[in-house]
């Protein structure tokens, strides 16, 4: 494996992560066995950055102003994700709608595809993974990030996470053998 310096990786690099719609619901809805690694992604997210597309956000507007039948609430929703997950948006061209199209996927997952290539994200972090099917770009579920970036409960709970200064190097040896 390439010397950590080497590679040209700094400590301070962040992996970057791009969360679908579902991962984002998820946190919202609070569902029993499938936030408790979402609530471990948040209290890390130093160590990433998180990018989020602005047809995610509006969508998570929609659905809290249908149940809620607040009109105000979703946008207080937005901000507070935005704030505790310290998004990065991503704003939708119709560029990207239309480079979407070419992709054999759901729109919705295409536009995550898209909007992933547009930032070179490390990593598209979603729970259904196999949706995105063979991309240069790696699709895992929340527990494979966490997995990858040695964050465990345990670990966060004692506030000393061991960070992995080979991410970079490691995404790149999974996505050449993923090409094989």
């Amino acid at each position: 494996m390439t010397d950590f310096h080497d590679a040209g990786f700094k400590n301070t690099q962040k992996t970057k992560i791009l969360l679908t719609f579902d991962i984002i619901i998820e946190l919202l809805l609070n569902r029993q066995g499938r936030t408790e690694n979402i609530e471990i992604l948040v209290k890390n997210v130093d160590i990433f950055k998180v990018y989020v597309s602005t047809l995610t956000l509006e969508k998570i507007i929609y659905y809290d102003r249908r149940f809620n039948n607040d009109k105000d609430l979703g946008n207080k929703t937005v901000s507070d994700i935005e704030e505790v997950l310290k998004i990065n948006r991503i704003d939708i061209t119709q560029h990207m709608m239309l480079e979407a199209r070419k992709y054999p996927l759901d729109y919705e997952d295409a536009l995550d595809l898209v909007c992933a290539k547009l930032v070179n994200a490390d990593v598209i972090i979603t729970f259904n993974p196999d949706k995105f099917g063979k991309t240069d770009i790696l699709t895992w579920d929340i527990k494979e990030l966490l997995h990858y970036s040695f964050i465990t409960q345990e670990s966060t709970n004692r506030k000393k996470w061991p960070i992995r200064q080979y991410f970079g190097d490691m995404i790149k040896e999974i996505k050449n053998r993923r090409a094989k």
